[in-house]
This record gives C-alpha cells, sequence and structure tokens, in this order.
C-alpha cells in the first residue's frame, strides 16, 4: 500500500511539471501544492487526500497623502482709539427784558387857521422832571403819585435859527387849561426853558404841557399822570 500511493504522488507530481493533459489547465507557478496523507480505516484503500492552498500577490501600499497646510493666522486689527467727547457748550446767559417804553403822548391837534409864529422853531427835547441840575433835568417820569412829590417841573429845549419868539407852557388835566406860565426863547441852537407846577390832591389824572404861541399854534406836547 505504501509503495502504492507513493507512487501515485510521484506521478501527479510528475505531471503538474510536465503541463497539461487531456485539455486540463495547468496550475500557475505562483500557486503551490501540498499535499495531505491521510491514514485510512483499516481494512481500506482510499486514495489520498490533496488540500491546494493558494497564495495571492500581496498588494502595493497606498502612499500616503500629504499633508494640508496650515493656513497662517490673521494678524490682529489695532484696536480704534476713543475719540474725545464734544465738549458741552457752556449755556448762554439770559438776556435782559428790555422795559417797555412809555407811550408817547398824541399831542392835540392844532386850531384851524393856527399858522406857526416861528415856522423854523424846533422842540429838540422835552420832559416833565422833579428838578433841574445843571439847566437838564434831573429825573425823567410820566407817572406821578400824590404825596411821592409835590413839585413838577416842564422842561423844553429848542433850537432857533430866527429872532427870539414869545411863547407859553400851558398846563392841562383831562383835556381842560389849568395854568399857563409866559417864555420868551432867544436865537440860538440850545434855547431851554422851564416852569414848575404844584400838585396836591385834588391834581389826579391826566396832564399835559404844552409850548404854545401867541396864535395858539402848539409847537410841542408832553404827557404824564398823576395817581
Amino acid at each position: 500500500m505504501k509503495l502504492r500511493a507513493a507512487a501515485a504522488l510521484a506521478a501527479f507530481l510528475m505531471l503538474g511539471a510536465c503541463g497539461t493533459k487531456d485539455g486540463a489547465t495547468a496550475e500557475p507557478a505562483s500557486r503551490t501544492a501540498a499535499v495531505t496523507e491521510k491514514t485510512p480505516a483499516a481494512g481500506t484503500t482510499a486514495p489520498p487526500t490533496i488540500d491546494k492552498a493558494v497564495s495571492k500577490p500581496a498588494e502595493p501600499t497606498p502612499e500616503p497623502k500629504p499633508a494640508e497646510p496650515v493656513p497662517e493666522p490673521k494678524p490682529a486689527e489695532p484696536t480704534p482709539e476713543p475719540k474725545p467727547a464734544e465738549p458741552v457748550p457752556e449755556p448762554k446767559p439770559a438776556e435782559p427784558t428790555p422795559e417797555p417804553k412809555p407811550a408817547e403822548p398824541t399831542p392835540e391837534p392844532t386850531p384851524e387857521g393856527a399858522s406857526a409864529i416861528a415856522p423854523d422853531l424846533i422842540v429838540t427835547d422835552a420832559a416833565v422832571t422833579d428838578s433841574i441840575v445843571d439847566r437838564m433835568p434831573n429825573e425823567r417820569k410820566t407817572t406821578w403819585k400824590i404825596g411821592e412829590d409835590a413839585r413838577l417841573v416842564g422842561w423844553f429845549e429848542f433850537k432857533n435859527p430866527e429872532s427870539a419868539v414869545d411863547l407859553e407852557l400851558v398846563w392841562k388835566k383831562d383835556g381842560k387849561e389849568n395854568w399857563r406860565f409866559p417864555t420868551n426863547v432867544g436865537k440860538g441852537k440850545n434855547w431851554r426853558t422851564w416852569a414848575e407846577k404844584r400838585i396836591g390832591k385834588k391834581d389826579a389824572g391826566r396832564w399835559t404841557v404844552e409850548v404854545v404861541d401867541a396864535n395858539g399854534h402848539v409847537y410841542k406836547s408832553i404827557a404824564y399822570s398823576v395817581e
């Protein structure tokens, strides 16, 4: 038996070495054949069992991919400097409220046909005051109170390019004549005249003092009140 099995193995190996037989395809040279002999059971004859182990060629190891470049960090942007605070404008001081000017009195109309004796005579200034200092009014007022001052002065300043002329200062209370004071205005640029009038408890009312010539022509009228 052993001789027969050895002969069969030798014949198989020779057959594989000599090529193909009856159209069979030879195994490639890269494969190796291994024969394993199995011991048959007692009293039986079994052909040898051949186990074939085929080894595949090793696959190539893939090349590693190149590492991606790390991006460079961007430089930090500078922090902008804070803008300086704008100065707060200082509040403007409140302007004082101007005192209202007293209303100028409306002169009484000149009587019809009363032409001026001195047509070029001009009254440049006039006032009612409490006293005269250096030929000028001390304090100009339009309202007086009874008992505050018992003496009032009517003051006038003229510009008279002509010859001297006689005039009168006429005092009126509530439109009615109360008193007359004669005066004379000479030739000159700054001719001044005045007249004093006393007031009492019965003199409360609206007053005027006028500059009048002999024809009744009114050159100037100023008003005041006594309370």
